[in-house]
């Protein structure tokens, strides 16, 4: 087999094989163009479009703009094929440009008004190993236009107001001399444009001038046809036209004709033809800003002809102004720009808007500075804000509320990052669950404010509380006698009961028992709300069970420790702590025989009166002890 030849045949036919088998790189999306100038041209397109998703293997985006015939048989391979487009380089940015005045359509012809347009973005392989190239959806349809000469805005009430003066006002400046004619256009008795003609010169040189300019700084000219750029810039994005200072005198259109031995005839200008032409008016007066046309011809250089004059209102004072309403990540903003001809919209995170209401979708949380422009005739005039996106938190909360009028609150709430809760009866916390004590009977709302960021949430509930009574006392021995001490909170009335059969409804009752022994002493307290209880043994006539058992506790009060020293031999078999309720502390089961020092580390016990019993062989030792500990 010759496999030179395979080889070659297998090169040609992969070069036969179609295009569309490799793989395709990422078209942009969301292609929007707008008409955002009054030039005539390429130059009032706006285009902006979402960056393709994955850019490492596109080399440029070329945006093309289309006549509308074109729009159903417009694919991918004949984009691909055109050489007339405008090129942008991938910067990892969303895209958003205004075509060049030059800039022609995909068939080489000059963009213009009137006619139906749409703009497609190709998306350009690096090399045909990196994939096929990828063409966007078609834009929104495009129609340029420039209403009567009047340029976009807003037009007040009443309409146009129309002057046709009869006959012409022909303004000419015959050989060597100059004529001029001032036109109030908007009534008010004063000037506001000025017509001058001027003819002079000898036979080998001279100038002839048609001319027209403000009065005032305020008052400017715009033309509706394209002018020498040397001269005039067109009037362009809302801006007020603007001169070059060093060839014509600002405010100005200026036209003359000279003509010498040395130079052929030269002209410059707008006004040669005997056609009828349009001189666009602009006047600031006050805060309104008229706009107007004039119909006029030149019949030759040094004459003007006045045919008719219209101005209205173009707009009242421009201010920008917006408002926006935030959901999560996603933002919709409405313009409340007044006398604008157009807004923009920068959000604070690299892309822009040319719409007037746009919905914006963030994608971090933090803080924006959101600029909106309103451009008009007088200029362009700027609001700001900062705002904060953040995911929206949701407040919720479940709680417990106590007898003893303790709320215990358990958080439910989700994204929240602060808190902050009002319990109504004039205390806050700032926990996520938080505890509280009400001090009074009463009704309190509880509410709870969460915050992410500026966004923020809340609930509330209402808490009816009624506190009960809290039942404690504590008891001294003297003798014979119990001192009993009431320590109850909100307790209106209250009971006694010893246990031995007796009772009192004193507050700190003195009672004597006549049995030794040990007694579980109830308490009882009551009010409106309910009633609570508490129970404490007390050891009666128990101290010294034996008076024969001889053993020293030390110290009194304790500290930390306790040492137990027996005066005689004895065995201890164990030793107990007892809190005054008659709850076991401690139990320590260690047998002491004779004279022994038994040592009884009392670190970790809380500070108070307790019960010490001491098991001997067949007797039993009781005593009261104070533990006072030192804390560090």
């Amino acid at each position: 087999m010759n496999f030179r030849f395979l080889w070659i045949k297998l090169i040609i036919l992969a070069g036969m094989l179609p295009f569309n088998l490799l793989s395709q790189v990422d078209a942009v999306t969301g292609l929007l163009a707008t008409d955002c100038g009054n030039q005539g041209n390429a130059g009032d397109i706006c285009v902006a479009f979402n960056k393709a998703a994955n850019e490492d293997t596109i080399s440029e985006y070329r945006i093309m703009v289309i006549p509308g015939e074109m729009l159903s048989t417009f694919t991918v391979e004949i984009a691909s094929l055109i050489h007339h487009y405008t090129e942008v380089t991938p910067s990892g940015s969303d895209v958003s440009i205004r075509i060049e005045q030059q800039a022609p359509d995909v068939n080489g012809n000059p963009v213009v008004e009137e006619i139906e347009y749409y703009v497609f973005a190709l998306s350009v392989a690096e090399d045909t190993s990196s994939g096929q190239n990828a063409l966007s959806e078609p834009s929104n349809l495009l129609i340029l236009s420039t209403p009567d000469y009047l340029y976009a805005g807003r037009a007040d009430v009443p309409p146009l107001h129309y002057s046709d003066p009869e006959p012409d006002i022909l303004i000419h400046a015959e050989w060597d001399s100059s004529q001029e004619y001032f036109l109030d256009l908007n009534g008010d008795g004063l000037d506001d444009y000025r017509f001058y003609c001027y003819f002079s010169g000898a036979m080998a040189s001279y100038t002839r001038i048609a001319s027209i300019s403000g009065t005032a700084p305020d008052n400017r000219i715009i033309s509706s046809q394209p002018l020498s750029n040397f001269l005039v810039n067109r009037f362009n994005q809302g801006d007020p036209l603007t001169f070059n200072d060093t060839l014509v005198s600002e405010q100005s259109f200026l036209s003359h004709y000279v003509y010498n031995d040395e130079q052929p005839d030269f002209t410059e200008g707008y006004w040669t033809g005997i056609e009828d032409k349009y001189a666009g008016l602009v006047m600031f007066n006050g805060t309104d800003t008229l706009v107007g046309w004039i119909k006029l011809s030149v019949p030759d250089y040094s004459t003007i002809q006045i045919k008719e004059y219209a101005w209205t209102v173009y707009s009242h004072h421009t201010y920008a102004a917006f408002t926006y309403e935030i959901n999560d990540y996603e933002v919709s903003f409405t313009s409340l720009a007044e006398g604008e001809s157009f807004v923009y919209w920068d959000f604070g995170d690299g892309t822009f808007s040319w719409e007037r209401n746009p919905i914006h979708l963030y994608t971090q949380e933090k803080d924006y500075m959101v600029l909106h422009t309103a451009y008009s005739l007088s200029g362009s005039f700027m609001a700001s804000e900062t705002i904060n996106i953040c995911e929206m938190p949701t407040a919720g909360f479940i709680y417990e509320l106590t007898k003893w009028g303790q709320l215990i609150i358990l958080d439910q709430s989700s994204k929240a990052i602060k808190y902050r809760w009002d319990f109504g009866d004039g205390t806050s916390s700032t926990e996520a669950s938080p505890e509280h004590y009400y001090q009074e009977d009463g009704t309190y709302p509880v509410s709870l404010l969460v915050t992410r960021g500026e966004c923020t949430d809340s609930d509330s509930t209402v808490v009816d509380v009624c506190i009960y009574p809290k039942a404690e006392f504590y008891y001294e021995i003297n003798g014979i006698e119990i001192y009993f001490y009431n320590t109850s909170l909100k307790a209106d009335s209250l009971s006694w009961d010893f246990r031995d059969g007796s009772g009192s409804n004193e507050s700190n009752p003195v009672h004597s028992f006549n049995v030794t022994g040990e007694y579980d002493v109830v308490l009882r307290t009551f009010n409106q709300c309910g009633q609570d209880s508490v129970t404490h043994m007390v050891y009666v006539g128990l101290e010294e069970t034996d008076k024969d058992i001889r053993v020293m506790v030390y110290p009194i009060p304790a500290s930390n420790r306790l040492f137990i020293e027996p005066i005689f031999p004895v065995n201890i078999r164990k030793t107990e702590l007892f809190d005054p309720s008659g709850h076991l502390i401690v139990s320590i089961m260690d047998e002491k025989t004779g004279y022994g020092i038994s040592e009884f580390d009392l670190s970790t016990v809380k500070n108070g009166f307790y019960i010490l019993k001491l098991h001997l062989d067949h007797k039993l030792l009781i005593q009261k002890i104070l533990v006072l500990n030192r804390r560090n």
